[in-house]
């Protein structure tokens, strides 16, 4: 897996995982990300206790296809574990990227998405927030793409689910005054929290936001939360190769059936537009993160800055078709697999000593099956 610049050019090539993050640290001084010699993760921090005032951790669940590819156990197995070390790692967060549910494993999605909502049930009734992205398996159809009734139903992800949360602050759908077809719907909303003297701002949006959606965020983004770092969650944004999705490249949402290409309101973002038009502009910006494509490595990374000099994280992980083999001690191919797309990405971030620990989890096999590339990232 190579690393990238923001225009996507790739530069040296890891050789080993080691040799990975010395490589990514000189890509972040390149940058101006100043990091020194702490920003090497150990392991053993999964382990540790991470006083409140020091840091926070916020938690990424890639795609789940639940019931086709994840099974309902590994996800409830996966919230409590969440759960358990959720005051020793100051978990403040947890996102998942979309593809929550998929109509290949009960023939429902409304069913899907439901047990996927039971899944979270250890996390939302012990506080903890979460959030959760669109896909395009969570659609209603995929000949309409653009509805999500079985989405906004009160057994799914709904107005309901949200509205006791910490921290939740909105909706495109309820604060837009076009918002389209679902008048106060949750498929693109945001939360914010205060954790280690940083004021954070957890922005979900839809697969290939429409230009809408984005004029939105952007926004909220530069007016209304200038002085939050900001972390945007998306189903679509970077491709298995560290490059953003553009045109030409696989899965791309604007070849979806329902998704404008045609300048206006509707205009359908793919990961290059939105870096292009509206990302690559804040400054505040920290990390995006997504999920969806296949056929590739199962995580990547590209290191962008923005025109104020501010360093972003693109990130890409996805386990989706890809399980543990408990007796090899392995990552395997294949859809049967029992720990099949249950990893998940833990973020441990220490404002103070500019430095972002990561971490691949398997909660259902209690390992760290997978080494994560990047092991680390500057956070300013």
């Amino acid at each position: 897996m190579s690393s990238k610049t923001s225009s996507g050019k790739p530069v040296a090539a890891p050789l080993t995982r080691r040799s990975f993050i010395g490589r990514s640290l000189a890509t972040g001084a390149a940058l101006g990300f100043g990091v020194g010699s702490h920003a090497r993760a150990q392991a053993n921090w999964l382990d540790a206790t991470l006083p409140p005032d020091r840091g926070f951790t916020i938690v990424g669940i890639p795609d789940l296809h639940l019931d086709f590819l994840c099974k309902s156990n590994n996800l409830t197995t996966i919230s409590e574990w969440i759960v358990a070390r959720a005051q020793r790692l100051n978990i403040r967060f947890v996102a998942q990227l979309g593809d929550a549910g998929d109509r290949r494993g009960s023939g429902s999605i409304g069913e899907m998405l439901a047990a996927c909502r039971r899944g979270f049930a250890p996390l939302t009734q012990a506080g903890i927030p979460v959030s959760v992205c669109m896909g395009n398996h969570d659609y209603d159809r995929p000949s309409s793409l653009r509805t999500n009734s079985a989405w906004m139903d009160g057994a799914a992800f709904g107005a309901s689910f949200y509205q006791n949360m910490r921290g939740f602050g909105g909706t495109f759908e309820s604060e837009s005054a076009d918002p389209g077809p679902e008048p106060g719907g949750t498929v693109n909303h945001y939360f914010t929290f205060q954790a280690a003297g940083v004021d954070m701002l957890m922005l979900c949006l839809e697969l290939g936001p429409r230009e809408k959606v984005m004029k939105w965020a952007d926004h909220l983004v530069r007016e209304r939360f200038p002085n939050h770092s900001v972390v945007v969650f998306t189903h679509s944004y970077l491709h298995t190769d560290g490059t953003l999705v553009t045109d030409g490249t696989a899965f791309n949402p604007k070849g979806y059936s329902g998704f404008s290409t045609e300048e206006g309101p509707e205009y359908t973002h793919d990961g290059k537009d939105m870096w292009e038009r509206y990302l690559r502009h804040w400054p505040n910006l920290r990390m995006v993160h997504s999920g969806h494509a296949i056929s590739g490595p199962r995580q990547a990374s590209l290191a962008q800055k923005g025109e104020h000099g501010n360093p972003v994280a693109g990130l890409f992980y996805n386990w989706q078709e890809w399980g543990y083999d408990a007796e090899k001690k392995e990552m395997v191919h294949g859809l049967a697999v029992e720990h099949g797309a249950a990893m998940i990405r833990l973020f441990h971030i220490r404002p103070a000593e500019n430095t972002v620990h990561i971490a691949n989890f398997l909660p259902s096999a209690g390992v760290e099956a997978e080494a994560s590339t990047p092991e680390s990232l500057p956070w300013l």
